[in-house]
């Protein structure tokens, strides 16, 4: 149950993200009369490829950092693939 809750807030935390940085985008950007409008699967995808290269994984309280580290880049990368694939569909559609 506690899965499905997690899961449901974090579905709302980045769908709020598209939004906001869509909107942050044609206020500021935009007007700049350089950079075209962002629509909302495109600001996922910016924002996930932000996150992506900007993630850090905490190994301090890891008993074996470099196997965590590696299994978490592993993952990591697994999950935002993934997660990018579903934004490019959508976009196509």
């Amino acid at each position: 149950m506690k899965f499905i809750g997690v899961s449901i807030l974090f579905l709302i935390a980045v769908l709020l993200r598209a939004v906001v940085l869509t909107d942050l985008w044609l206020w500021f950007m935009v007007p700049l009369g350089l950079i075209p409008l962002l629509n909302y699967w495109h600001a996922l995808g910016f924002s996930l490829t932000v996150g992506y290269l900007t993630v850090r994984i905490d190994l301090a309280t890891t008993k074996n950092p470099k196997a965590t580290q590696m299994m978490s880049s592993l993952i990591w990368s697994l999950l935002m693939w993934g997660t990018g694939a579903i934004y490019h569909w959508g976009m196509s559609t």
